[in-house]
């Protein structure tokens, strides 16, 4: 998932590309920008061919915008850059943005045009749907889908089924659509089995479209707008809606590096402890859900600015990228079972920065990107993951960088 909340001044460190910029005048503008109100003002902005990927965010974009409604700015550029959207229940859609940027990416433009706002966005999945809530949710959901990740929440639940929260899908909610229907249509659609949700008080008149996206990605950010989680529950054997309680105590550890720039007296709710983990000096924060989510939020943003200084002072051929440094770094532990390597390939590349490709000459071994494995990682790194993928098609892992290419043995 890539994350650009409020203040961050992270820039995101794949190489950006530049698209086509077209000049618009203002009598343009304003057909781009129909329901705008009359004190609405748009001097210039972008149009370029639909992206099919995340890269539409790293584009360089040039605007200038006053008074214009939150709803018609989102309209309007994610018919021209190929985007969806999700906009959180508890932002105002007519908020008036005001605001210009010069040659600079999409990601960084929004952060300073809704930052300015009191609001904050990331984008999903490392795809092309950008969710955009109170200044809080950055936080909010960086916590929920970390301790998703470390199956919190999960515990009783079969491994099989823990494995459907992490299988991209499409799904479209129609606008006005009812709650009772909308899960049902849900859970049809990802094989999960639900129960409690169309009780519960969801708005979704707006609509939505999500497009290769984590089933358990779209149920926390159906519920977050509505301070809502999710468990699995043993007795029933469904997910149900759990309330999100700001004043929960949850742990998280983080490497110690990335906790240096917090002022801990600032959250004294919360404890700090010190550990050292396989070697690695960690830091593990325990407090209030609310503490937490912030803190949540800051180590993002550390973790966001040491990949960008990495990338911008990385001048030789064989110094590693930030995103390769991170991968060789990361660890990840999880179980798969009967997955198809094409979304066990999207997981690794999403929750590890591992990016898993297959060697034409393994087709000749019946070895294809449907094929379905089963897979169990324990604080797993890139290598680990190899090794352990790798056994499973009887293959040869090369690795390089982040990217590990499976060859034939």
């Amino acid at each position: 998932m890539i994350v650009a909340p409020k203040n961050s001044n992270g820039i995101a460190n794949r190489s950006i590309y530049n698209g086509k910029t077209i000049i618009f005048f203002l009598l343009v503008a304003f057909l781009f920008f129909p329901a705008s109100s009359n004190n609405s003002r748009v001097v210039f902005g972008d149009k370029r061919e639909p992206s099919k990927n995340a890269d539409v965010f790293l584009s360089k974009i040039s605007f200038e915008i006053e008074g214009v409604r939150l709803i018609d700015f989102l309209e309007n550029y994610s018919e021209n850059y190929g985007f969806s959207f999700f906009l959180d229940r508890r932002v105002d859609p007519s908020t008036p943005l005001t605001g210009s940027c010069s040659d600079m990416t999409f990601m960084q433009a929004l952060d300073d045009l809704f930052g300015a706002s009191q609001l904050s966005f990331f984008i999903v999945d490392n795809s092309r749907l950008l969710y955009v809530g109170p200044q809080e949710a950055s936080g909010e959901i960086l916590l929920l889908l970390a301790r998703k990740n470390e199956g919190i929440g999960l515990e009783n639940a079969p491994k099989q089924t823990v494995a459907r929260l992490f299988v991209p899908i499409d799904f479209q909610i129609k606008p006005y659509a009812e709650p009772k229907d909308v899960f049902q249509s849900f859970a049809q659609r990802s094989h999960l089995k639900l129960s409690g949700f169309e009780k519960t008080p969801f708005d979704l008149y707006r609509g939505a479209h999500f497009d290769n996206i984590h089933t358990g990605s779209i149920l926390t950010i159906l519920g977050l707008g509505f301070n809502v989680d999710y468990y699995y529950d043993k007795a029933t054997a469904t997910f149900k809606p759990v309330s999100i309680d700001p004043n929960a105590v949850v742990s998280r550890c983080y490497l110690e590096a990335t906790t240096k720039d917090i002022i801990k007296k600032n959250y004294p709710d919360c404890k700090f402890e010190n550990q050292v983990i396989d070697g690695e000096k960690t830091v593990r924060v325990t407090g209030s859900f609310k503490s937490v989510a912030e803190i949540e939020l800051l180590v993002s943003q550390k973790t966001q600015k040491n990949s960008d200084s990495l990338n911008k002072g990385s001048n030789s051929a064989n110094k590693p990228t930030a995103k390769e440094t991170n991968a060789t770094r990361s660890r990840i532990s999880g179980e798969v079972d009967n997955v198809t390597l094409r979304n066990l390939f999207t997981y690794l590349e999403n929750n590890a920065n591992v990016i898993c490709k297959l060697d034409a000459t393994l087709e000749d071994s019946g070895i294809t990107l449907d094929s379905r494995v089963s897979c169990r990682f324990k604080n797993s790194n890139i290598h680990d993951i190899g090794s352990i993928v790798a056994k499973q098609i009887n293959a040869s892992p090369e690795i390089d960088g982040n990217v590990i290419t499976f060859h034939t043995r």
